[in-house]
């Protein structure tokens, strides 16, 4: 691949710019690769947003696009602890937190269905129109996770 290719961007905003290597901020250079993206704390909330929040050429909105861009792009699904360190960082940011939160249901109910259960002794057992329907525990277990994900 050439480096004109490495460098297409994938999302671009105001301040930054999502490429398949990482995100950059345009007027700074400051550069955040893709594997290390998802980096958390030791209290679980997402290192990054919380830490350029510390900088004086922050700004939450713009940041908070992009770096939700990058994390589709690079298959990183976001969650309730992402939506928790975006609200952290400012106002800009909480706008932001309802598609954070509605990308992580997709992503987690997607998630849940696409994978095929692979037990075969159910743990629930449901009717539908007089028919029993045994489903496998880990379907189950899928689903229900799904479901939490989505009341966060």
């Amino acid at each position: 691949m050439t480096d004109a290719l490495d460098a297409a961007a994938l999302y671009e905003n105001d301040a930054w710019l999502v490429t398949a290597d990482g995100i950059e901020h345009k007027g700074t250079s400051y550069f955040i690769e893709r594997d290390v993206m998802a980096q958390r704390r030791s209290d679980g909330l997402w290192t990054w947003p919380l830490q350029l929040a510390e900088k004086s050429w922050f700004e939450a909105r713009d940041f908070a696009r992009a770096f939700l861009h990058a994390l589709l792009a690079y298959d990183i699904r976001p969650d309730a602890a992402l939506a928790s360190s975006l609200a952290q960082i400012g106002p800009a940011a909480r706008s932001v937190c309802g598609e954070v939160a509605t990308l992580g249901e997709a992503a987690a109910f997607v998630a849940a269905m696409a994978e095929p259960a692979r037990e075969t002794m159910p743990r629930n057992v449901r009717a539908r129109r007089g028919v029993t329907i045994a489903t496998p525990a880990r379907a189950v277990a899928r689903v229900g996770q799904a479901r939490r994900a989505m009341a966060v």
